[in-house]
């Protein structure tokens, strides 16, 4: 990322304060989540984003991107019927409501 900032930068007309402007627009839309995303050809970790000073949105994100996987979790029935309740009530489907509900508790760890 280094690399591509200081030769956007060598650029004359990135020099002026609209420049620096569009410089941090393209730091902040572009080039982050391209080095995230296809960086050294392997994904970043959730840690590694967090303690690298991704905003909450960022996270958001790459938490809720990915291949969706199938898991089994055991929980007690009355805990899934008031999730669902719940959900419902949301107007969410049981699953949604547990993907952002574990979205949301990631995020209020920080």
């Amino acid at each position: 990322m280094d690399k591509i900032e200081k030769h956007l930068a060598s650029i004359p007309s990135l020099a002026s304060k609209s420049g620096t402007r569009w410089l941090a627009f393209v730091r902040h839309a572009i080039i982050a989540p391209f080095v995230l995303h296809n960086g050294a050809g392997a994904s970043m970790n959730y840690s590694e984003l967090a303690e690298s000073g991704a905003t909450q949105n960022e996270r958001r994100g790459f938490l809720a991107e990915g291949d969706t996987v199938a898991i089994t979790i055991r929980i007690p029935a009355n805990l899934k019927k008031a999730a669902v309740e719940e959900a419902a009530l949301r107007g969410l489907s049981f699953s949604a409501y547990v993907r952002t509900s574990l979205i949301d508790s990631l995020l209020d760890e920080d």
